[in-house]
């Protein structure tokens, strides 16, 4: 159980001496003591109604009604605030006016604290904006680099990924409303099928350069990946633009397009055409826009490391923040699938190494050993793919989920006002930090490329198992999904009175 307070304060200086105030105090569909203010000319009348609630309520809510004597109707009724909060109204009572102040304060027994300010958000942001300048600039060691620049982009992608829990409103395949997530969900069969295919495609990769002209080859995969990662950009940097500039600026243009069949019968057979789209255009989304098609176009001509690192950060962003795993089952599926993968790829045979030195695209990220330019005049760079960030980044997204879940965190949610207990996420986030480092650990030992995910999927998924284990929560984790039905799909006969029949 939570446990709740609501305190009144009567300005008691301006009430005559006839007046009597009643105050009854409705809240979490439950009624609580009556109090009667009584006749105070020399102090202020306080009394405060203590109470306990569900902790399925996540915004607890009551009402406050405020009466005279002898008159059942109140002179005021106004809602208990669902936060940490304080307002003041005034009453008329015998031609006098009373000021009374209203304080409610909850306190959730799982320790979710919604008027604490999570000072760690926007702190990632700067951090990331100085692993990405200052080495420009400073001899900074690149594992240190490395190891801070790929941890805060998976913290900060994680936070941002709680938008998945929010839901948007759809029309399936009956025409019905249903409730859809923000993002992405990947299934089991997905999972199952990642390796083979990220196999199909290395594979194909390093037969290109080997028989195909490298320059060709990379000059369609960079042309692809950079416009790829300008809608990237363009999403990571629209918020932040639009934050800044909507309490100033509230122009835009909004039209709605909606393609219709071109004959009658299409419609007739077909139904009314499914594409139906608003769009919006407004000074925000021009300015990102802009930005984006800069940065694209730098790096598609330059191909400047720090141009690089800009298109890889937003596709970690992106990637982490609108895409589900799932479930913990299907992640240990897809990252031990992987674990495989990596190893055979790179121990195996000489492709990974192969591909990932001649493949030039933003699909890795770059930090500089040394500022020195070595005898080609360039500076000697070591490189992270950004599927060793990305992919570990889904399970530890996931385990946030979870996490507020568990502390039944309300949405929609934001990540800078709200606060709640993370003891998975911080969990799996050092483990990935100590896999990471374990990773950079052997490749100086050895002098040889490493299959990062060799160390980080155990890390991972070890540090899950064990934080349930220790906490009496493995059946919550293993159990834990963000499936969800294809509300597209065709109904099968018969398969309604079947979800019935399991919800009864």
């Amino acid at each position: 159980m939570s446990s709740g307070t609501v305190t009144i304060t009567v300005d008691r200086a301006s009430i005559s001496e006839a007046s009597t105030f009643f105050v009854e105090v409705n809240a979490c569909n439950q009624s609580y003591v009556t109090s009667i203010v009584r006749n105070q000319t020399q102090h202020d009348f306080k009394e405060s109604f203590e109470f306990e609630f569900d902790s399925d309520v996540h915004s607890p809510s009551g009402i406050v009604h405020i009466k005279t004597k002898g008159n059942k109707t109140p002179v005021a009724t106004f809602p208990i605030p669902s936060l940490l909060t304080s307002f003041t109204t005034t009453l008329t009572s015998d031609n006098k006016t009373t000021t009374c102040t209203l304080t409610s304060k909850y306190t959730h027994d799982l320790g979710h604290n919604p008027t604490r300010t999570n000072y760690l958000f926007p702190l990632s942001y700067l951090l990331i904006f100085l692993c990405w300048l200052l080495p420009q600039h400073y001899p900074i060691p690149y594992h240190v680099n490395l190891l801070l620049t790929s941890t805060v982009l998976i913290y900060l992608g994680s936070h941002l990924s709680l938008i998945l829990r929010d839901t948007e409103t759809i029309l399936d395949s009956s025409g019905n409303q249903v409730q859809q997530s923000m993002g992405e969900t990947m299934s089991q069969s997905d999972a199952q099928r990642f390796p083979l295919v990220g196999s199909a495609a290395l594979f194909s990769l390093f037969l290109a350069f080997k028989f195909l002209d490298p320059e060709w080859v990379n000059f369609v995969i960079s042309f692809y990946f950079t416009a790829a990662g300008s809608g990237a950009v363009l999403q990571t940097v629209y918020p932040i633009v639009k934050a800044g500039l909507e309490p100033y600026v509230k122009w835009s243009w909004k039209k709605e397009v909606h393609l219709e069949w071109e004959n009658k019968i299409a419609t007739m057979v077909l139904g009314e055409s499914p594409f139906k789209e608003t769009i919006e255009i407004n000074l925000p989304g021009i300015i990102s826009a802009l930005l984006a098609l800069f940065v694209g176009h730098q790096y598609f001509t330059s191909k400047h490391w720090t141009l690089n690192n800009i298109l890889g950060i937003c596709f970690i962003l992106q990637g982490i923040s609108m895409f589900s795993i799932g479930s913990f089952k299907i992640a240990a599926i897809l990252l031990i699938g992987l674990f495989f993968y990596d190893v055979f790829w790179v121990f195996g045979t000489p492709v990974m190494v192969t591909v990932a030195k001649k493949l030039d695209g933003p699909i890795k990220l770059l930090f500089p050993r040394s500022l020195e330019k070595n005898s080609e005049g360039k500076i000697n760079l070591s490189l992270l793919g950004l599927g060793d960030i990305v992919i570990p980044g889904f399970l530890v997204s996931f385990m946030l989920r979870f996490d507020a879940v568990r502390s039944r965190v309300p949405t929609p949610y934001s990540p800078m006002t709200s606060s709640f207990p993370k003891p998975y996420f911080h969990t799996i986030l050092i483990s990935y930090l100590i896999g990471l480092a374990t990773t950079l650990v052997m490749m100086t030992k050895f002098n040889a490329a490493q299959p990062a995910l060799l160390y980080l999927v155990p890390a991972c998924l070890g540090s899950v198992l064990i934080c349930g284990a220790l906490r009496g929560e493995l059946k919550e984790v293993w159990e834990y999904s963000e499936e969800e039905p294809d509300p597209m799909a065709p109904v099968v006969e018969g398969e309604k009175e079947k979800e019935k029949k399991k919800e009864e």
